[in-house]
C-alpha cells in the first residue's frame, strides 16, 4: 500500500545513448518551433546533454483508480541534481542597422555614443545551462 508523503527513491543510471540522442533530437525541435527573436540569428541546437548523477526526487502525492488494468497517480518531482545542457546558437550583437550605403558604421542620436552598423555582427554563442531547480507536480495514467 502506498502512503500519501512517501518518497520513491529512483534509480539513476547513466542513460543510453539512444535516449541522449531521442532526447536532444525532441528538445533541438522544440526549441525550434514557432517564431524566435530577431537577435537570434540562426536555429538552436542542443550539442550536449547530461542527465547528472542525482536522480530527482519524487513524492507520491494521491494514488486512485488502482486496478489490474489502470493506474493514475499524483506526484510531486524536485529536481536539483548536476544536470546540464549545452546549446549552439548565433547572436545578433548589434541589433541596430543603418541603411545608409555611404558609411559602414553611423552614430546615432549624437552625443549619446549609440552606434548603428551597416551590416548586422551575428556571433556564434554556446550557452552552457545548469544548476537547474524544478518543482512540478506529475500525473501518471496508465491503461492496458
Amino acid at each position: 500500500m502506498f502512503l500519501c508523503g512517501h518518497v520513491v527513491h529512483l534509480h539513476w543510471p547513466r542513460f543510453s545513448d539512444q535516449f541522449h540522442y531521442d532526447a536532444i533530437q525532441m528538445l533541438n525541435t522544440a526549441l525550434n518551433r514557432g517564431s524566435k527573436p530577431p537577435i537570434i540569428a540562426d536555429k538552436i541546437e542542443v550539442v550536449e546533454l547530461e542527465m547528472g548523477t542525482q536522480p530527482p526526487e519524487l513524492e507520491i502525492r494521491d494514488i486512485g483508480d488502482l486496478t489490474v488494468g489502470q493506474f493514475r497517480g499524483i506526484f510531486r518531482l524536485t529536481y536539483t541534481g548536476d544536470a546540464h545542457l549545452v546549446l549552439k546558437t548565433k547572436v545578433q550583437a548589434n541589433p541596430l542597422n543603418h541603411k545608409q550605403p555611404d558609411t559602414s558604421i553611423h552614430l546615432i542620436g549624437g552625443s549619446r555614443g549609440m552606434l548603428a552598423a551597416k551590416q548586422p555582427l551575428v556571433v556564434p554563442t554556446l550557452l552552457r545551462l545548469s544548476h537547474f531547480r524544478l518543482s512540478s507536480y506529475v500525473v501518471l495514467v496508465h491503461r492496458l
